[in-house]
């Protein structure tokens, strides 16, 4: 098994990134989803202080990282597992255009099922997607109909290359 190429991106392009996606995207309201997207939201919080931050968090720990992405793992499971995990801090009742942002989109499962916690609240809102990068191909091929509202900075293959971000940080194991 040949291990991912890892490319680190620095907090001067995530911060290029977020102004953009603010100048473009209109929102006025921000999910992140944890842990990786929260940075993403908190930040573009900063950018856009009208806008409300509502947190997508996982419930109990997410254990160990593999060492590369489960492209073989029953996508049923992985989603019933995926929606049970996560649960949605309360959004202002005035949301009408929401922004849900991630570090990384792979099949688009995490965007999706933070959209269904989304729209079981705010049924007629907007729903946009945004993450740093995103596999364009597996994402088409799992999620298509989120592509459309999908909006990203770089795109990858995840099984030849992940994303190291300024807020990785090995867990602490004493």
């Amino acid at each position: 098994m040949t291990l991912p190429e890892v490319l680190s991106v620095t907090w001067p392009e995530v911060e290029a990134w977020l102004y953009e996606l603010a100048r473009e995207v209109p929102f006025d309201t921000i999910v992140g989803v944890t842990r990786c997207g929260l940075p993403l939201a908190a930040a573009l919080s900063a950018l856009v202080p009208e806008a409300a931050l509502a947190v997508l968090s996982r419930r109990g720990p997410r254990g160990a990282k593999p060492p590369r992405y489960d492209f073989e793992a029953e996508r049923a499971a992985r989603l019933a597992v995926l929606s049970a995990s996560f649960e949605l801090t309360s959004l202002p009742k005035t949301a009408e255009r929401i922004l849900i942002i991630d570090d990384v989109a792979t099949s688009g499962d995490t965007l999706f099922v933070a959209g269904e916690k989304v729209r079981a609240v705010a049924p007629k809102a907007e729903i946009a997607f945004a993450a740093y990068a995103a596999d364009e191909v597996r994402l088409r091929l799992g999620r298509p109909e989120i592509v459309d509202r999908f909006h990203r900075q770089i795109a990858i293959d995840n099984a030849r290359t992940w994303i190291s971000f300024p807020w990785n940080l090995d867990p602490i194991t004493q």
